[in-house]
């Protein structure tokens, strides 16, 4: 697989241990959301993963002092983030998002009427690297293969579509020549039917940049022709 990228990720080293990836799947990563979706409702997709997703997300926005919340999809597998920002103490705003823990997870799910909590508590494995393959098909409704969403009064929001996975702590859980292979097979087989992922390969990079509203200033990895 050839990226075309203008910023780095932890997995981008890996296609030059293979000759630079095979030219004929080529992953366009911009970061804008360009002439995608821009909402979407997860209770229209099957799947486990999704109700608990949802069940999590309301009990952490209702609290008094409430996260919020913000997913990462990867292919078939999905990170599940937070931010503190209590109302009663604003100077603990949080500005930043990270991996959700149990400890946060325990405590919106907290009954005072069962030592056990909510039966319905989800476990940490349930929404930080969680495998499901009703993923997939998020993927294609939204038209790309890691995309980033945020909850919205309509659903959840399409935020980056390309979100910088090292940053973003995906590198403590999946290997980046893991992470470059599950990729390359999303983009080379499971998303052909979105063409804004996998571009005709007739066409040359040039065209490909054009397409996905980069600015051939830029510098890129991959070489214009």
């Amino acid at each position: 697989m050839k990226i075309i990228s203008n910023f780095k990720d932890y997995y981008d080293y890996v296609p030059h241990l293979y000759g630079g990836g095979d030219p004929k799947i080529v992953f366009v990563r911009p970061k804008k959301n360009i002439n995608l979706i821009d909402f979407v409702n997860l209770t229209s997709f099957e799947g486990v993963v999704f109700a608990k997703i949802n069940s999590l997300r309301h009990r952490l926005s209702n609290r008094q002092d409430p996260y919020r919340s913000q997913l990462i999809v990867i292919g078939d597998k999905i990170f599940y983030y937070t931010k503190y920002e209590p109302v009663s103490k604003p100077k603990l705003w949080e500005n930043w998002y990270s991996l959700i823990t149990q400890e946060i997870i325990d405590k919106v799910f907290f009954s005072r009427y069962s030592w056990n909590g909510a039966t319905d508590k989800p476990r940490l494995t349930s929404v930080i690297n969680r495998q499901d393959e009703h993923l997939l098909a998020l993927c294609k409704h939204v038209g790309r293969p890691v995309f980033s969403l945020f909850p919205d009064i309509y659903g959840w929001k399409v935020g980056e579509i390309s979100p910088n996975l090292g940053e973003m702590g995906v590198a403590s859980f999946i290997e980046a020549e893991d992470m470059y292979q599950n990729l390359s097979y999303l983009v080379g087989n499971l998303m052909k039917d979105s063409p804004d992922i996998s571009p005709p390969v007739e066409l040359s990079d040039k065209h490909r940049i054009l397409k996905h509203g980069f600015d051939l200033k830029t510098s890129f990895r991959g070489k214009v022709k």
